[in-house]
């Protein structure tokens, strides 16, 4: 395991654990957006 910012996430994950952590950041992405010109983000 490795530390990134304040969490700890697995060093190696299996195929399958990482297209499941990358579709839930797709997800989390998406709820927020960026105002442009503004150095404002929004919750959707």
């Amino acid at each position: 395991m490795k530390k990134v910012t304040s969490r700890w996430i697995p060093h190696q994950l299996n195929d399958e654990q990482n297209q499941e952590r990358a579709r839930l950041c797709r997800e989390n992405l998406a709820n927020f957006v960026m105002v442009p010109g503004d150095y404002v983000i929004l919750l959707q």
